[in-house]
């Protein structure tokens, strides 16, 4: 059942998003965030699937950068800034392989 209440809950910020209800967006996230308390390796990934199509500059961006960086670890290869701007500053640790294109 926890699978689907994350499910349920990244489907009402879509349906949200696309008819422009607010209130209907967010209840969907704090849903989708009560699915990835009560199971983290799964909806952790759902929900930051989700919010990685937010704009690159986007605080729900990077949240979704942070928690995809949590359950898979940094980048093996390198990674190309996005319009300038590096996405992986402030989510790789600190010690961790360099992510930059030289």
């Amino acid at each position: 059942m926890v699978r689907i209440l994350g499910f349920f809950g990244v489907s009402m910020m879509a349906e949200g998003r696309i008819h422009a209800d607010e209130k209907l967006a967010t209840r969907g996230y704090f849903t989708a965030k009560e699915a990835v308390r009560q199971w983290p390796e799964f909806n952790n990934v759902t929900l930051g699937y989700v919010l990685s199509n937010e704009p690159y500059d986007s605080k729900s961006f990077r949240e979704a950068l942070c928690k995809i960086v949590d359950i898979f670890g940094p980048p093996t290869v390198p990674v190309a800034p996005v319009h300038g701007v590096d996405l992986l500053t402030r989510v790789v640790p600190t010690g961790a392989p360099s992510t930059s294109v030289r």
